[in-house]
């Protein structure tokens, strides 16, 4: 059997955490300074192995603009019962989250997402909300991303929002957070300003526009754009406090 090597469960875990990743996102994050022959090589031995499987997809198309996206990886059965096995203290999903084609663009780029928290908030866990999209699983509100403090039962959902939803969609979403005792902080991530102005209408019953930013309670904004920028100088809000980036003031 292949001798796994730190650096493979390193990979192993990120697959599991985001249920996918694109091989841009595999040599980025983990084979850092690696030629991309030394990189191929290791994931066709880990895909021989029966631990990891590709999925050749080239080219998608996102909002009338094609991105080259090529192939993507995710663990196999096999993968993730070797990493139950390695992290027994752990209640592992074992079966393999499949991967959706019409919402590829938006799930890679949570994959990013889950990365900057990571940065953003180093003693907190963040894992893919599709982990718990089964049917036992008695949470209502599914997040994009879940991130978990330490010795603590609280927990953070953030929402990638692409795409502007319904009126009533995000009214029902919204109800089911502010019930959701669990999630004690909520971080919706916009791409455009409008979808941002939408969800803190709908929240504090006034029209939000320009600089108006009521307070909007456990629900803190950032536009995309700005997120991925410097790490120190980002501004997580929520109308009246902003997340302290790095310092930890949430989960600790």
């Amino acid at each position: 059997m292949l001798k796994l090597t730190q650096r493979d469960w390193l990979l192993i875990e990120g697959l599991y955490a985001n249920t996918m990743m694109s091989f841009k996102q595999i040599a980025m994050f983990y084979f850092d300074e690696r030629s991309k022959s030394t990189i191929h090589n290791r994931l066709t031995q880990l895909e021989q192995g029966g631990i990891i499987k590709r999925f050749k997809m080239g080219r998608i198309l996102h909002h009338l603009r094609e991105t080259e996206i090529g192939v993507v990886f995710s663990l196999t059965k096999l993968g993730l019962t070797l990493l139950q096995a390695k992290t027994p203290d752990r209640s592992l999903r074992i079966e393999p989250v499949p991967i959706n084609t019409s919402t590829l663009y938006h799930d890679l780029l949570l994959v990013d997402v889950t990365k900057k928290m990571e940065c953003i908030f180093p003693k907190m866990s963040f894992v893919s909300g599709k982990l718990l999209g089964l049917p036992s699983q008695k949470m209502k509100r599914i997040p994009d991303i879940i991130g978990h403090g330490q010795e603590t039962e609280k927990m953070m959902a953030i929402e990638l929002e692409l795409t502007a939803k319904s009126e009533k969609r995000y009214r029902q979403i919204l109800t089911e957070y502010r019930i959701a005792q669990e999630f004690e902080k909520v971080i919706y991530i916009t791409s455009h300003v409008s979808i941002e102005e939408k969800i803190r209408s709908l929240l504090t019953h006034k029209k939000v526009d320009g600089f108006a930013r009521p307070g909007t309670g456990k629900f803190y904004f950032s536009a995309l754009n700005d997120f991925f920028k410097d790490t120190a100088n980002l501004n997580l809000t929520n109308g009246t406090e902003n997340l302290s980036p790095v310092k930890e003031t949430l989960y600790v």
